[in-house]
């Protein structure tokens, strides 16, 4: 919960309250309700948070709390499987090498996947599941099977995890899945998921098109970056990998830390040498090579249960054109690779009761040392460096400004933008995309009297700086267009993060005749 405002709101993480605020938006709805914001990602937070908003407006605190328990409730929960598969020493080795992964805390603190509930999903089911193979129970078939539906219609990427582990327990258990699936079985279990998993099943049948519209929109196999992508998992295990999107390299414009525990956090990120990586990555790999040791004993196949499923679905991720490659992808494995360092070592360690444990202890020690100062050093970026572009924290300053101006219509020029601020504004803004008219390097007539409607004075535009935008062409057409039509661009103001690096540009279209300075060039306006 430190600094919970830093880095500022992204996009992608605000985009599930598209189905809560004005204006409201969705791939699919049921009776006007949103119940898919895209393709493979349903509406299930938009609705979570729906009451929650109700009673706590947005803002940093409400947003990223919610998740950051939901992170809390999965570590609780990798800690109780660990225990009903390992005993205490693997459960507790587990959750803290869990607890202090910096990529698990900082990915669902932010949850821009989303991520924080996919855990929740993957590791209750799990243990639901196992409850009913060791009980014999249906209601926990039943359970778990709910979970892992509601977790497909949350991000039906989920089905990646989901054929993992069925082919996981199928190589692994192939008897005692045998013996526990009867039809029955089989037939509860695949009601309760398709209850669960209800919106996604409605949205695809309702399709009219040859394909499911779920796999006709993200079933594109790749196979040319299967080994960037491989690495990518241990980059996104040791943290790197979130430096230089999620978290900035060091700038020109540091800051100094104003509070007492601003000064610690960096004074701390100083001593421990600016870390950039922590010891999981190798704590994976050395569990792999030892593997073979423990082959034979229950943690042993317990642990390879746990590999073929990352495997499993890692090569699905991996083969799928534009996945694999950020950590929000990556992480979606978790806790996984984390299993099989628990129940490896903790088997190791019972072999030599004197020395195994302390061996055990020591390199827990170290890895979770490492993960804890890497975090820290995190916070220190944030703090002394600010956010970068995509999370940048000048929206907040922005959000503020628009509450203030008095406008008709705001078109965002720009990715990156506008579903953060239909968020921190509870939908009060008048918020549209505004490229349609700019999106071709030749307007139609169409396409001239939509940006003419839009060029109204008491409209206002938003986008990033010249030389820090997402898309330049949109806005470089509208400029070039506006001075073919004789408007003037008037830069209403100018948007700094906290390291006062400006971020965004709010502006007007103005006739010549109403611009202050009717002699002034539509670049000197810009400026």
């Amino acid at each position: 919960m430190a600094w919970l405002h830093h880095p500022g709101i992204q996009n992608d993480e605000a985009l599930f309250a598209s189905a809560i605020f004005h204006p409201v938006w969705g791939e699919y709805s049921i009776r006007g309700a949103p119940v898919m914001l895209m393709s493979y990602l349903g509406a299930l937070k938009g609705w979570l948070y729906f009451p929650l908003f109700q009673v706590w407006p947005p803002s940093a605190l409400s947003i990223r709390l919610p998740v950051l328990l939901a992170g809390a409730l999965a570590v609780w929960l990798f800690y109780r499987l660990l225990l009903r598969i390992g005993g205490s020493r693997a459960a507790l080795a587990g959750a803290a090498l869990l607890a202090t992964d910096t990529s698990f805390l900082l990915t669902a603190r932010c949850d821009w996947g989303p991520v924080a509930l996919q855990h929740v999903f993957l590791i209750g089911g799990m243990l639901l599941l196992l409850r009913f193979a060791q009980t014999g129970e249906r209601r926990w078939a039943a359970a778990g099977s709910f979970l892992f539906g509601l977790a497909c219609w949350d991000k039906a990427l989920f089905l990646w995890l989901l054929s993992g582990l069925c082919a996981a327990a199928l190589l692994v258990f192939p008897r005692k899945v045998l013996a526990l699936a009867g039809p029955r079985v089989l037939a509860l279990a695949l009601l309760c998921f398709v209850l669960g998993a209800l919106p996604l099943v409605i949205y695809n049948l309702d399709s009219s098109g040859p394909f499911l519209p779920t796999l006709r929109g993200n079933a594109s196999p790749d196979f040319t970056a299967l080994g960037p992508k491989a690495l990518f998992v241990l980059s996104t295990l040791d943290g790197s990998a979130l430096f230089g999107y999620l978290v900035p390299f060091d700038s020109d414009s540091a800051r100094r830390p104003e509070t007492p525990w601003e000064r610690a956090c960096v004074r701390l990120s100083d001593l421990s040498g600016h870390p950039r990586r922590s010891l999981l990555g190798l704590a994976f790999l050395a569990s792999l090579a030892l593997w073979p040791q423990v082959r034979r004993k229950p943690a042993g196949r317990a642990a390879l249960f746990a590999l073929v499923a990352l495997l499993a679905a890692w090569l699905q991720m991996a083969a799928t054109r534009n996945a694999g490659g950020g950590a929000h992808h990556t992480v979606l494995l978790w806790p996984l690779p984390h299993m099989v360092m628990a129940l490896v070592g903790t088997e190791l360690a019972g072999r030599w009761p004197r020395t195994g444990r302390t061996v055990l202890v020591i390199a827990l020690l170290l890895v979770v040392s490492g993960n804890l100062l890497l975090t820290n050093h995190c916070y220190a970026q944030w703090i002394r460096h600010g956010s970068t572009l995509t999370w940048t924290d000048a929206i907040y300053p922005l959000s503020d400004y628009l509450k203030t101006v008095r406008a008709g219509n705001i078109f965002v020029l720009d990715w990156g933008m506008l579903d953060s601020l239909r968020l921190l504004n509870r939908g009060r803004l008048n918020l549209f995309v505004g490229t349609e008219a700019f999106a071709g390097e030749t307007m139609t007539e169409q396409d001239a009297r939509l940006a003419h409607a839009m060029a109204r004075p008491e409209n206002l535009f938003l986008s990033h700086v010249e030389g820090s935008r997402f898309s330049p062409e949109p806005v470089q057409r509208l400029e070039a267009w506006a001075v073919r039509e004789g408007y003037v661009k008037r830069v209403e103001r100018i948007v700094q993060d906290r390291n006062r690096r400006p971020v965004f540009e709010v502006f007007r279209l103005e006739t010549q005749r109403r611009s202050r300075a009717p002699n002034a060039s539509p670049s000197s306006r810009g400026s």
